[in-house]
C-alpha cells in the first residue's frame, strides 16, 4: 500500500511541477502549482518511510 502511495503521489509530484515550468497547465507559470508538487512529493517521502 504504501509503495503504491510512494509511486502515486512522486511522479504526480515531479509531473506537476515538470509541466508548471512547461506552462502546460492552465494559469501560465504558478507558485501554487509547484507547492502542491512539493507538497506531493513530501506526501510520497513519508509514504516511502513507512513502509516495511
Amino acid at each position: 500500500m504504501y509503495l503504491v502511495l510512494f509511486v502515486l503521489l512522486g511522479t504526480c509530484g515531479a509531473l506537476m511541477i515538470i509541466l508548471n515550468f512547461l506552462l502546460v497547465l492552465p494559469g501560465s507559470q504558478s507558485g501554487w502549482y509547484t507547492i502542491g508538487g512539493l507538497a506531493l512529493l513530501a506526501g510520497a517521502f513519508y509514504a516511502a518511510t513507512q513502509y516495511r
